[in-house]
């Protein structure tokens, strides 16, 4: 069979074209000339007729543009008698070919045009997706000569790419890691791939640690994949320093302490674990808890051991566990795991508390509490914690409360709060004096107890004031473990002593009014109508209470003036006068000092003070008044403007509330003027109902 081979390679769709390279006098090509082609060639070329016997400079187009770069591939074809190739750029076709020369016999080459447009896009995209990834990629040919690095590389060694590309292996890796990297490339070379862990050197000298992951190109390139480790060599480094620390820091530990491997085999024990079982370390070393404990036991701590490798998280549970000398000891486990730098379960840490002696306690306790349940005396006792654990039945008749509302409790649900306690004068400071101080005693060894008067709540939400004593239970070293609560109910006590006092000062404060021709409706007035006031003003029921039996005493520091001057039915002089105001100062000293006295030292102190200041003995000044004074001012001023005086006679009730709210914001609180004109009619009903 005749192949036409001519023919076929004229109408072979692939370009192809021989040519003969002309030669300077040096041997060296200059130019060539075409002398065969094919028609897939002729199509691929622009010239004017056949493309045969045309020079170089006879094609135009964009597929011989480089000129030099084509003759020194032809040169080293004709030199070597081997193929070249050589890549163009057709951008005016939007195509990539490369040329492939082959020797045809002296000076004669064959050309081929492979299109690789496709392959150029692909490899691109690839060129991309490298240059975009998250690790660092280096490319390195087999001189160890960075041919190329992506984004993230530069990142990790701080250069700029143009400045990396300059560098070779060597001048990036950290002179103690030398040797290590030319036996990381050799082996390269040899097996085609490597793993190690190295440092390299960054810009700035800094050291950064990678994990190495190389492999050969088939280009005869080396690719290498960078993983940032320095914080995890870093933290190796810090665990490695710290074994022995970790070790001492263990030993130095009060308590027991003991760890396993995940094959739940001990590693090892704290010296306060040598001393609670009665041997050392290396008795533990390597055994499991059926070497060292009774199997009944063993059984029970290697099934929870399995449970918590199984299912991770904390156990805590308490059991007996028995020495080397067979002692017994009632104990609290803490177990929990610990993991390896990949957060694997490496195995098993525990804690134990022995609470023999809280045991001990707790049996005593409970023989207690059965003893004390038929007495009188209420009986309270908590945890360490200060929940409840324990109260007889004494306790529950004194509160109200069920058994079951308390147990469980803090007694906190007993607290009624620092509103209630302001409501009987106790500042802020004084209610939190309370608690720190009686905290700081029972929980300090060397005093163990507290006493003092607090403030009840009974389930039904009536108040007590209880004198109340706790006393601490410590264990051995000192730390409190429950305490006993002995409440006593002193509210009659308190609410007579109360009612002596306040009776004390009303006949005080009917003396004095007595002196100056007041009668004891002018005291019953002032308080209702202050207590009016304070209602309108929102204040809690305990004040307006407070207000309308202390507002009345006002005026008891008269007792202390001379009847000359108190009685005169003339105008004073400015001595007289002086002497006069000084009855605030003589009414707040009777009262002062007294917690349940507050509210009536500040209202005999500050009565005839003024809300623009003007006022006496201290000219205080709007809201630095206190609200009982302020209150007590308009009352008394509309009481002893409608009453009759030797030296002026009643005015009417209209005439006496104009003046009151002419005078809003000079003598008077403006919003206590408010509240009073709204109260407007109250108050004449009021007078009329208790007039002199």
């Amino acid at each position: 069979m005749n192949i036409d081979y001519e023919k076929i390679f004229k109408d072979s769709p692939v370009p192809y074209a021989l040519l003969k390279v002309i030669l300077d006098d040096s041997n060296l090509p200059v130019d060539c000339l075409f002398i065969d082609t094919n028609h897939a060639f002729e199509d691929l070329v622009v010239c004017n007729g056949s493309v045969v016997g045309k020079s170089f400079g006879d094609i135009q187009g964009d597929i011989f543009t480089e000129k030099e770069n084509f003759l020194s591939v032809c040169k080293n074809v004709i030199t070597t008698k081997s193929k070249g190739s050589v890549e163009y750029n057709a951008s005016k076709r939007g195509k990539f070919y490369r040329v492939e020369v082959l020797p045809h016999g002296d000076s004669i080459l064959c050309l081929s045009f492979v299109d690789i447009t496709e392959e150029k896009i692909f490899l691109t995209k690839i060129h991309q997706y490298v240059d975009l990834a998250p690790a660092a990629i280096f490319i390195a040919d087999r001189e160890g000569n960075y041919i190329f690095a992506n984004k993230a590389a530069c990142e990790l060694l701080k250069y700029s790419r143009e400045d990396l590309l300059r560098k070779r292996i060597p001048d990036v890796t950290a002179p103690e890691f030398a040797d290590d990297a030319i036996r990381s490339f050799e082996n390269l070379k040899t097996c085609g791939k490597d793993r190690r862990e190295i440092a390299l050197l960054r810009s700035d000298n800094s050291r950064v640690w990678i994990l190495l992951d190389a492999v050969a190109l088939p280009d005869g390139t080396f690719m290498a994949f960078c993983k940032d480790i320095t914080a995890q060599k870093l933290a190796e480094e810090k665990l490695s320093s710290f074994e022995n620390f970790n070790k001492t820091l263990l030993d130095l530990l009060p308590v027991p302490v003991f760890y396993k491997d995940s094959s739940l085999l001990y590693l090892g024990v704290n010296r306060a674990f040598e001393d609670f079982y009665g041997m050392d370390e290396n008795y533990f070393k390597g055994k499991s808890v059926f070497d060292i404990h009774p199997e009944d036991k063993a059984i029970i701590y290697n099934k929870m051991d399995e449970e918590l490798l199984r299912n991770g998280g904390r156990q805590v549970y308490e059991t007996v566990m028995i020495d080397y000398a067979s002692k017994e000891h009632h104990v609290i486990l803490y177990k929990t795991l610990f993991k390896d730098s990949k957060g694997a379960p490496s195995g098993i840490i525990g804690v134990l508390y022995d609470i023999t002696e809280r045991k001990n306690r707790e049996r005593e306790l409970e023989l207690y509490f059965t003893a004390i349940q038929s007495v009188d005396q209420p009986v309270l006792l908590t945890d360490a914690n200060g929940n409840i654990i324990k109260v007889n039945r004494a306790f529950i008749k004194m509160y109200g409360f069920e058994l079951d509302e308390l147990i469980g409790k803090n007694p906190r649900v007993l607290n009624p709060g620092f509103e209630v306690y302001s409501n009987f004068g106790y500042t802020k400071e004084a209610y939190d004096k309370i608690f720190k101080g009686m905290w700081a005693a029972i929980k300090n060894p060397s005093v163990g107890t507290w006493h003092g008067t607090v403030i009840n709540k009974k389930k039904d939400g009536s108040f007590l004031w209880v004198k109340l004593i706790i006393n601490a239970i410590y264990d051995s070293r000192g730390n409190p473990e429950s305490f006993i609560g002995l409440p006593v109910d002193i509210t009659t006590t308190i609410k007579k002593e109360y009612k002596s006092k306040v009776e004390l000062y009303q006949t005080i404060a009917a003396l004095a009014e007595l002196r100056d021709n007041e009668t004891g409706n002018h005291m019953r007035r002032v308080g209702l109508l202050a207590r009016i006031l304070a209602n309108k003003l929102g204040m809690p029921e305990k004040y307006c209470e407070d207000i309308e039996v202390f507002a009345p005493l006002h005026d008891i520091g008269k007792v202390g003036i001379s009847d000359s001057i108190l009685l005169a039915e003339r105008k004073l002089t400015p001595e007289e006068f002086e002497i006069m105001k000084s009855h605030t100062i003589l009414g707040y000293n009777i009262v002062k000092g007294k917690r349940e006295m507050d509210m009536v030292a500040a209202i005999t102190l500050s009565h005839h003070e003024w809300y623009n200041g003007k006022g006496y003995p201290q000219g205080l000044r709007g809201k630095d008044i206190p609200l009982s004074a302020r209150i007590t001012t308009v009352v008394d001023v509309y009481d002893a403007l409608r009453s009759k005086r030797p030296y002026k006679e009643p005015w009417s009730h209209e005439d006496a509330a104009k003046y009151i709210l002419s005078r809003s914001g000079e003598q008077f609180d403006p919003e206590i003027i408010e509240a009073f004109e709204s109260e407007l009619n109250r108050f004449a009903i009021i007078f009329n109902e208790l007039k002199d």
